[in-house]
């Protein structure tokens, strides 16, 4: 049952100043209203979601929560339908309606209840439209066919290996196996990187980033097991892009569910509309463009935006992803563990390579960092920073993700040239099929992507691919340049 704290009253809207952009009042002031739902209404215990406009109070059935406590907890104090339904594709129509109506609360019990992303974008002018970017998604025939096609076939893949349809959807066998020998060849990079073998400095940062692309991001989508513990377990094990608290509110709160969308998707920030004006006065396109990609995942992703997420006035990441409503102890623990692990990472050859020359332990310091962070960028900007899935909306969900969303390589040829693209990037050259189905491990995604393919022929939806990375980067880079020049 829901708090009587719930019935306390709203504070009065208040509008956004005239002379502050909408995204430097995202992220730099406080809003009353904010601090109101997390003082009475979201608290780091209680769990209220809302669903297809109607409030849940799932506060005990976060620890019976098949996905784990951690994976509902993203959905706290939000409208999280979007989420819901692409995370449940697979799951049990009669169990989710059975525990919906058991939780449900009554008009009277949340009448006085907002939303953390209502009352973050309290007084913004378009704040309607931020709210509510799309359509309803039962709305959507394209959806449902997606769905029912892609459920169908795991239904027989379930069958053939004799395993439920959600573990069907999990990392199979021979992922394992793949995942064992990356981890294998992962640990001996590292003992000779920590032993001062110059060819580690690009060697290891390169099994770093495949074995990071095999196994955190699915596990931190809940893609890679069943099994809470493992999936959480996983992802905590590898901290170079960021810390799990982090990579859930850029990643899977912000960018999966909002791509593309400005002042919703994060990772719009990340790229030239947050070019810092005072390096575009100096440094020409290609030199800003290389730093970025050197410097995005260990200065940025991994420490700053963390920082700013725990400490920021906005309780928020980028000012576009409203907190997760967490104990004080817990975001201490965040940043403190973050800055250690910088610190540590960073510091490490100072200490431990004492008979090298100060240049060569520096380049131990920062190349590692420098070549994952460029690896983790090729693969990850190339997805939707195209000019052709840029500018892309529409208002059918399912639709949005795919014309937002840019391949890369040709799963249906096969070949030495598609699984270099496969295993370099982790299953992101399948970046369409991910999006619509996030919790399938992407050991899958090139079965998925027949059926997405020819549901977008039956459908009129466009399915765009670059052939490479060549043309996938080419593409990028022109857009990037483009956007740039409103900061030279």
């Amino acid at each position: 049952m829901a708090s009587n704290n719930l019935a306390q009253e709203v504070p009065l809207l208040i509008e956004k100043p005239a002379n502050v952009t909408t995204l430097d009042y995202l992220t730099y002031h406080e809003k009353p209203r904010q601090l109101h739902v997390l003082k009475f209404q979201h608290s780091p215990t209680n769990c209220l979601v809302k669903l297809h406009g109607l409030w849940y109070d799932l506060t005990e059935f976060q620890d019976r929560h098949p996905g784990g406590r951690e994976a509902l907890r993203l959905a706290a104090g939000r409208d999280a339908t979007i989420m819901f339904e692409s995370h449940h594709v697979f799951s049990s129509d009669k169990l989710i309606k059975y525990y919906l109506d058991k939780y449900r609360l009554s008009p009277e019990e949340s009448a006085h209840l907002l939303t953390l992303e209502e009352a973050c974008f309290e007084g913004v002018p378009e704040r309607q439209e931020l709210l509510d970017p799309f359509d309803p998604l039962s709305t959507s025939k394209f959806g449902s066919d997606l769905k029912e096609r892609v459920r169908e076939y795991f239904q027989k893949l379930a069958r053939k290996r004799g395993v439920t349809l959600v573990e069907s959807t999990k990392a199979s066998p021979a992922k394992c196996r793949l995942m064992a020998s990356l981890a294998v060849m992962w640990a001996v990079s590292l003992v000779l990187l920590l032993r001062g073998n110059y060819s580690m400095l690009l060697i290891h940062p390169l099994f770093a980033w495949i074995f990071t692309a095999a196994t955190f991001h699915d596990a931190l989508h809940f893609a890679l097991s069943t099994n809470p513990t493992i999936n959480s377990v996983v992802g905590n094990l590898f901290p170079y892009l960021a810390s799990p608290f982090g990579w859930y509110h850029q990643h899977v709160i912000g960018h999966h569910p909002f791509t593309n969308i400005p002042n919703r998707d994060p990772d719009l920030l990340h790229g030239s509309e947050s070019s810092n004006k005072a390096i575009a006065q100096y440094l020409p396109f290609d030199a800003r463009l290389a730093l970025f990609f050197m410097t995005a995942t260990s200065l940025g992703l991994g420490l700053q935006n963390e920082l700013f997420l725990v400490l920021g006035v906005s309780r928020s990441y980028n000012g576009v992803v409203p907190r997760i409503p967490v104990s004080v102890v817990k975001l201490i623990r965040v940043a403190v563990l973050r800055v250690v692990f910088f610190l540590v990472s960073f510091g490490w050859p100072f200490v431990f390579l004492q008979g090298m020359n100060l240049g060569a332990r520096f380049a131990f310091s920062v190349v590692p960092h420098a070549v994952y962070s460029t690896l983790f960028m090729i693969n990850s900007q190339v997805n939707h920073q195209s000019e052709a899935t840029k500018s892309a909306r529409s208002r059918d969900w399912f639709v949005h993700q795919v014309i937002t969303a840019q391949n890369f390589g040709d799963s249906s040829v096969g070949g030495l040239a598609w699984w270099f693209h496969y295993i370099m990037s982790g299953g992101l050259c399948l970046q369409m099929e991910h999006h619509l189905f996030p919790t399938v491990n992407h050991c899958h995604l090139p079965a998925v992507a027949k059926i997405v393919k020819q549901v977008c022929y039956e459908h009129g939806v466009p399915y765009t691919r670059a052939d490479g990375y060549g043309q996938a980067l080419a593409e990028y880079y022109h857009q990037e340049k483009k956007e740039s020049k409103k900061f030279e």
